[in-house]
């Protein structure tokens, strides 16, 4: 009979033996033998403790394993357990074409500035559809802070960063967002007004939801 006290042994056997897959880990390799990390990585997300334990545990396995399917692998995981210690990793990755889906993923789902700063701090550096991927990460996280960055990006020249840029100026949903969004309408291409258009409906839906989430006014004295 399996007692209490050998379930974490067991545990620990298969999580070792799921790192050891890594190491041969590649496109169209059975994906069930790396189930350990994903409970595992399940497990940790719960306790900040145990998280920063798997995060410094997935960086590890990073600089063994030099293929792109097991780093690919490690950076979906990084979305439950990255913080801090990740960052510097997620920056490189997301100016590689081969990583940077992946990077901004995982820094989509760190709730951190530092978060914010790397994706913001990527941008000049990168080009196409990968500025454009990052963009809309920004836009996820909803940081009004990023609205004059993103103002500047409706002028650039490849459609899919100027598309992006609009979009993210409708997530904002502020009147400042929607202000910046109705002035550009009247100078921008024919071929943005549609997105214009619905990053304007867009930005209004937001507007009425915080505005339906505020206090009402004080009737007293």
């Amino acid at each position: 009979m399996t007692t209490s006290a050998q379930i974490p042994d067991a545990l620990s056997r298969a999580l070792n033996q799921a790192f050891e897959a890594l190491n041969t880990y590649e496109v169209g390799s059975p994906r069930g033998a790396l189930m350990p990390i994903d409970d595992a990585v399940a497990r940790a997300s719960g306790n900040a403790r145990d998280a920063r334990r798997m995060e410094r545990r997935l960086l590890d396995a990073w600089g063994r394993n030099q293929g792109s399917a097991a780093r690919l692998f490690l950076l979906g995981k990084l979305v439950l357990a990255g913080g801090e210690a990740a960052m510097p990793l997620l920056g490189r990755c997301l100016l590689d074409p081969v990583y940077s889906h992946a990077a901004r993923n995982a820094l989509e789902g760190i709730p951190s500035a530092a978060a914010v700063s790397i994706l913001a701090g990527a941008l000049p550096r990168t080009s196409g559809v990968e500025k454009a991927g990052i963009i809309n990460s920004l836009a996820h996280k909803r940081e009004k802070g990023q609205l004059r960055t993103f103002t500047k990006l409706l002028r650039d020249g490849d459609l899919r960063v100027a598309e992006a840029a609009v979009a993210a100026i409708g997530k904002l949903g502020s009147a400042r967002a929607e202000k910046v969004l109705r002035s550009f309408a009247a100078t921008a291409p024919e071929r943005l007004q549609p997105e214009i258009t619905d990053a304007l409906l867009a930005c209004g839906q937001l507007k009425k939801g915080q505005a339906g989430r505020e206090p009402p006014p004080s009737t007293s004295g």
